[in-house]
């Protein structure tokens, strides 16, 4: 497995319930998120939110087909679908227009037959991720393979025959707290921000290498020796549920959302 598909996982490690939203701020730095979830799936580790991207006939609906109609145990509205899936194998979903009373069923509803026909045994289905609103989450397997690569990088801190710990590789490395500091301002110009940068921005750069709990530790840190401060949240509405979560918990029970970076002196 490459480091991206890892990098992958340790982001949904850190989201809430290890499952956030394909197209949400947590995962915005990754391409072909879809292919991705795709790849991560077939292999057990994550699971995700799925639409039918094909269609084709299954040998128990090729033979209900074969019955009188009056035997058969659907309606005219299935037998007709089943029919256009038997000519056309592969057909795609949005390609079978379903009318009733002269008006086009609604995705929702069409989805719905389709997935009855295909959990009677009728219809074979190919997957892909949902466009719309999909969702992906860390698997009891994925969380397995988390801890195997975790307790592999700790093997790599061995010690020598002369007694002197191994030094971390440097991919392992994580950043000072100046090193944080420099990144706030080079994303606050990044993003367009004027010193006032959402933390979801930071927690997208750095997590990993750093845990969600070192980096607020860090943040507190560089506030209390006045290096930055960090300010609350007024108004929630300009922000996803997911951005807010990313605000580090006060607590006196305040959202600390934004970064303001104070001025250094020359």
């Amino acid at each position: 497995m490459d480091y991206s598909r890892i990098k992958f996982l340790l982001k949904l490690l850190d989201c809430a319930n290890h499952r956030t939203y394909v197209a949400g701020p947590a995962l915005a730095n990754f391409d072909n998120k879809e292919k991705i979830c795709e790849e991560l799936g077939a292999d057990g580790l994550v699971d995700y939110t799925r639409e039918i991207s094909s269609m084709s006939i299954a040998p128990a609906g090729r033979a209900l087909l074969n019955f009188a109609t009056e035997q058969l145990p659907i309606s005219d509205r299935e037998l007709k679908v089943l029919e256009k899936i038997e000519k056309e194998p592969g057909i795609r979903p949005e390609h079978i227009f379903i009318y009733v009373k002269g008006k086009k069923m609604k995705a929702e509803e069409r989805d719905k037959l389709f997935q009855s026909l295909y959990e009677r045994g009728l219809i074979t289905v190919e997957s892909k991720c949902s466009r719309e609103k999909a969702e992906v989450w860390l698997t009891k397997a994925g969380l397995e393979c988390l801890e195997k690569v975790n307790t592999y990088f700790n093997s790599l801190r061995t010690v020598a025959p002369d007694g002197e710990r191994e030094q971390p590789t440097p991919s392992l490395n994580k950043p000072s707290l100046e090193e944080i500091l420099q990144t706030i301002e080079d994303l606050d110009r990044e993003v367009g921000t004027n010193n006032y940068l959402p933390i979801f921005h930071l927690r997208d750069k750095l997590q990993p290498p750093l845990s969600r709990e070192e980096l607020d530790d860090a943040l507190l840190s560089l506030q209390r020796n006045h290096k930055i401060d960090l300010i609350s949240l007024q108004e929630e509405t300009d922000y996803t549920s997911e951005q807010l979560e990313a605000a580090i918990h006060h607590s006196v029970g305040r959202r600390l959302f934004f970064i303001i970076v104070n001025k250094r002196k020359k």
